[in-house]
């Protein structure tokens, strides 16, 4: 699993990281602490998680959100913030948000967001799996 986190705390950084290392150890971990720098990683190193913070510096964590899923709709993305007044909330959800990680973080909310994602892509995989079933494709 390739998880980005956008979080400009970097207690909050480490918290997530050691929560993600500890419960998947494959998982490949990158780091953005502003929303320019998450834009540019979201790119490069397309992940299959994000993790981001709304309040972040240079670009507003909605903005990012908005930017990601137009670029990636696929991706899975978990907001975070210690504000989660009920307009972000509902920003976030028009725009396409996985799910929300509430700060102080709890690692068991943090597991089950994850766990979220591996359901979800297994679940996936498996109408793949169910509907190319039988069937070959050729390309002439």
């Amino acid at each position: 699993m390739n998880v980005l986190i956008v979080e400009d705390d970097e207690q909050g950084r480490r918290f997530l990281c050691g929560v993600i290392e500890h419960h998947w150890p494959d998982a490949r971990i990158i780091q953005a602490v502003d929303g320019k720098t998450a834009l540019k990683l979201f790119a490069q190193h397309p992940p299959q998680v994000t993790l981001l913070d709304i309040e972040i510096p240079k670009l507003n964590g909605l903005d990012v959100l908005e930017i990601m899923r137009a670029f990636r709709r696929d991706s899975f993305i978990v907001m975070v913030s210690g504000n989660s007044s009920m307009e972000n909330v509902k920003t976030a959800t028009d725009i396409g948000v996985d799910g929300f990680l509430v700060k102080p973080f709890e690692e068991r909310k943090v597991i089950d967001a994850l766990q979220r994602y591996t359901r979800r892509h297994e679940q996936q995989a498996k109408k793949v799996a169910v509907v190319g079933q039988g069937k070959s494709l050729s390309l002439d």
